[in-house]
């Protein structure tokens, strides 16, 4: 498992590196976009059930600055949530908007690495620390469709900044 996921942070890596020397227009499968437009909804809306049932998958990996989390079963995804959702409810946070893809890699294996740059806003509506945020995952192909095996988060999960 170890060996995979290494080689996925290798694709991860290189995909990234690659989509930055190339600005050019991504085209992402439409069951992917539909994922991510509900992932960001529910998340928008704080919805823990969604997406510890249609998103992720534990064991889930996240990258998070200097640490790693690894998230075991499905009530430890369930409490990650909980207590991110609170310290984001606590910084009056609101919703989440995409605004574009950054990379995009599908494997023949089933498996997809993206990149997403979004924006965080307030309640009030005005933007929650940088304008833009990046994150990518790695997605894969579950007998019950795409779920997100790992992520990096480019910056905190939680912060303002």
């Amino acid at each position: 498992m170890k060996k995979i996921l290494s080689a996925l942070f290798l694709l991860l890596f290189l995909s990234c590196s690659q989509s930055k020397t190339a600005e050019r227009a991504l085209t992402i499968d439409s069951e992917i976009e539909n994922f991510f437009t509900d992932y960001n909804k529910a998340w928008s809306e704080g919805d823990v059930t969604y997406i510890k049932q249609y998103v992720y998958a534990a064991p889930l990996r996240i990258y998070s600055g200097t640490k790693t989390i690894l998230l075991k079963n499905d009530s430890e995804v369930e409490q990650f949530l909980k207590e991110t959702f609170k310290i984001l409810e606590n910084q009056n946070y609101g919703y989440s908007k995409r605004n574009k893809w950054e990379s995009y890699r599908k494997d023949i294996n089933n498996l997809i690495i993206i990149e997403q740059n979004f924006t965080r806003y307030l309640k009030d509506g005005s933007v929650m620390g940088k304008n833009e945020r990046k994150a990518s995952y790695i997605l894969m192909k579950k007998p019950e469709g795409y779920r997100i095996v790992a992520l990096i988060a480019h910056g905190s999960v939680t912060d303002k900044k």
